[in-house]
């Protein structure tokens, strides 16, 4: 193997020692089985707000509690897929770690997964996707 083929499938030399990002290919996947689980899990919440609207025969504070967390859920599973709302995934995936069971493992292997470098990638190239057509703001000189 001669030199200009080994220098050249070095690193950059102005990469300044930042380690590569591994690659995970199931990153996508995870992501979306965990939005899927908090889709189900959304539903769930909503189900019990219907059922608490049916039983009491009005709308009372349980059944708003109900359909807010639902909604949130389900917000979070949508940001999953999408690979956006990070923030609210996580702090969703906190307080699902509140129902223990199903939910603690749910909500750990959210945040679990979310931590990852590799998904933190994710995220960033489909936010870079997305402002790829806007047009940027003008800022005064």
């Amino acid at each position: 193997m001669s030199f200009a083929r080994y220098n050249s499938d070095m690193a950059s030399p102005l990469s300044y020692g930042r380690p590569e990002v591994p690659v995970n290919r199931d990153d996508g996947y995870y992501l979306n089985v965990l939005g899927i689980c908090h889709y189900l899990l959304g539903g769930m919440f909503a189900f019990g707000a219907v059922v608490g609207l049916a039983v009491q025969g009005g709308l009372n504070g349980g059944s708003l509690i109900l359909l807010a967390l639902g909604g949130l859920a389900i917000s979070s599973g949508i940001g999953l897929r999408l690979r956006r709302l990070w923030v609210l995934s996580i702090l969703v995936s906190a307080g699902t770690c509140l129902m223990f069971p199903l939910g603690t493992l749910l909500g750990v292997l959210t945040i679990a997964t979310l931590c990852r470098r590799s998904v933190q990638v994710l995220y960033r190239a489909a936010a870079q996707a997305s402002n790829a057509g806007r047009p940027q703001p003008v800022l005064p000189a």
